[in-house]
């Protein structure tokens, strides 16, 4: 049995809070570059602590990206190529993003 194939979709909103939460630190970026590799391979990775969201944030989930770094995202199924999509919704510190 082969593993679905994943792929990222991220949103107008997850690029503006990237742009404006990464700026030139180079080690941010290689950090949320190296927990999105991680999350096409296994968005349950332990080292992630992926965990849904409650409250408005319901039917999200967020995953850890560093030590004061969280990545939010959903999860879809896309029937037509048999794969899931990460779409990638918001990016930042722990108090930005919740």
């Amino acid at each position: 049995m082969s593993e679905r194939s994943r792929r990222v979709e991220p949103t107008g909103r997850y690029r503006r809070a990237y742009a404006r939460f990464v700026g030139r630190d180079k080690r941010r970026r290689q950090c949320i570059e190296e927990t999105i590799d991680t999350l096409l391979k296994n968005p349950y990775e332990p080292h992630l602590k992926t965990h849904a969201l409650k409250g408005a944030l319901a039917g999200m989930l967020s995953c850890s990206c560093g030590y004061d770094c969280r990545l939010i995202f959903r999860l879809r199924d896309d029937p037509g190529t048999n794969s899931e999509v990460i779409i990638l919704l918001d990016v930042g510190t722990h108090d930005e993003v919740y």
